[in-house]
């Protein structure tokens, strides 16, 4: 069975654009490969757990996401 994931796309207006929060899984193996590696915060569902409640979950993991989105637009 494939395993399954949920995830959020983060976005908020800046000054007229359209600005969205993907993530790069990072570690030794993806250390110099970008291409294809950006993504929405996604993850896996623990046990019972349903896809919006995971999703949110993830989100919530990534202590970087509070600053980055409270970040002035003028530093975007």
């Amino acid at each position: 069975m494939a395993a399954q994931s949920a995830g959020i796309l983060l976005y908020k207006r800046c000054e007229g654009r359209l600005v969205v929060l993907l993530v790069h899984p990072g570690g030794p193996f993806w250390r110099r490969k970008d291409l294809g590696a950006w993504s929405i915060p996604k993850g896996e569902p623990m046990a019972g757990e349903d896809p919006e409640a995971t999703a949110r979950r993830v989100v919530i993991d990534f202590d970087e996401v509070s600053t980055i989105f409270t970040l002035p637009c003028s530093s975007m």
